[in-house]
């Protein structure tokens, strides 16, 4: 052996010496909180809203509207009473209501368990579209259940930033989104929830989402599925 490589022989020896059990369980604990938090802050990065998800989606009537009185476009929104449900199944954000063409646009977040737990209600779902479903119900019973959506994926979190149209709050006192499970679209259905998105006893403000007002070009959308509801 040269002297080079006994050398680092005795630097390595040393080391160990040093490096007592206390001193090892301390780093190994050291390393397993930093990985911890490096999980926490990557699951909190992926669960952000991002691109189409994190601002307002335009639509041909949207963008006629505000050609053609600019001063008059608002885009209101209003604090949402629950956004996410006691199961943890899905999560809502991103309200934003435009009065001038009664339009109403909502981001919904579901993540992979959400997807496990379905299994375990329904088994397999193999060749199935669109997983969830979407109505909207004002507290006179008129539903709206067509509307156009965006989606968007990463490894844990689905989003579906959903568009509805029309939909006119100047006479009713509340607005409800139904989520359901599109191969069982019940109010018995265990995957079923509901969020009360307006109120009309609450105020409204105006939005704080990104809007492009410079050269607003409408959205390549999904249309939404037909499904029956009960």
């Amino acid at each position: 052996m040269d002297a080079s490589n006994q050398k680092s022989t005795s630097i390595f020896k040393a080391l160990l010496k040093r490096l007592t059990f206390k001193k090892m369980l301390k780093f190994i604990a050291v390393l397993l909180i930093a990985a911890v938090y490096v999980l926490l802050i990557g699951r909190m990065i992926l669960a952000k809203n991002f691109g189409i998800m994190d601002r307002y989606i335009w639509t041909e009537n949207s963008i006629e509207a505000f050609e053609a009185s600019p001063e008059d476009f608002q885009v209101m929104s209003q604090q949402l009473s629950e956004s996410i449900d006691k199961n943890g199944f899905y999560h809502i954000s991103n309200l934003v209501y435009v009065p001038t063409t009664q339009e109403l646009q909502i981001n919904v977040r579901y993540n992979n368990s959400t997807l496990d737990t379905l299994d375990s209600y329904y088994g397999d779902r193999s060749g199935e579209g669109e997983i969830f479903v979407f109505t909207l119900v004002d507290s006179n019973g008129k539903v709206y259940d067509s509307y156009s959506y965006a989606a968007s994926s990463n490894i844990i979190y689905n989003f579906r930033r959903l568009v509805f149209e029309n939909v006119s709050i100047d006479n009713t006192e509340s607005l409800t989104l139904n989520v359901y499970y599109s191969g069982d679209a019940t109010s018995d259905s265990p995957m079923k929830k509901s969020f009360r998105l307006y109120d009309n006893d609450l105020p409204m403000h105006e939005s704080s989402i990104k809007i492009d007002l410079k050269s607003p070009k409408a959205d390549k959308l999904h249309s939404s599925p037909v499904f029956k509801y009960e």
